[in-house]
């Protein structure tokens, strides 16, 4: 009888000290966290650049990543051809928190064409206040 009280008594101690076979908390992604959306006035506003109309964006943050998405409509009566488009997101004071790349690789935006621009980075931009948008042929 003694013997299984100590043999009881220790699988207790090992259940308590490993945790009670529940899971931690890890630090990192979470599939159950909620995304939240940044609808800052001058993140979600329509800009045209180079005669390129940017409009329906939408910038997602869940586990500090950010998803970035917007349409690109090419209003003007010239094809734009870039290697990149990179993306500026400023915070309040108007200082740069991340630059996002969209690698077009030469390709154009045809005049009269509409494409949709996605980009993910590992920055969380909830306090982003401002985007701007420059394409760079270099």
């Amino acid at each position: 009888m003694k013997k299984k009280i100590i043999a009881l008594s220790l699988v207790a101690l090992l259940l308590v000290s490993a945790g009670c076979g529940c899971k931690k908390k890890e630090k990192g992604y979470d599939i159950n966290a909620k995304a939240t959306a940044n609808t800052s006035e001058n993140v979600v506003k329509e800009q045209t650049v180079d005669g390129v109309k940017f409009s329906n964006v939408m910038m997602l943050i869940k586990n500090d990543q950010t998803q970035f998405t917007c349409d690109a409509a090419n209003e003007g009566k010239k094809d734009v051809k870039a290697k990149y488009l990179v993306i500026h997101a400023s915070d309040a004071n108007g200082q740069e928190i991340s630059k996002m790349v969209v690698a077009l690789d030469g390709e154009s935006i045809k005049a009269g064409e509409t494409k949709q621009i996605s980009v993910a980075t590992d920055a969380n931009l909830t306090k982003a206040k401002s985007i701007t948008y420059e394409f760079v042929n270099e």
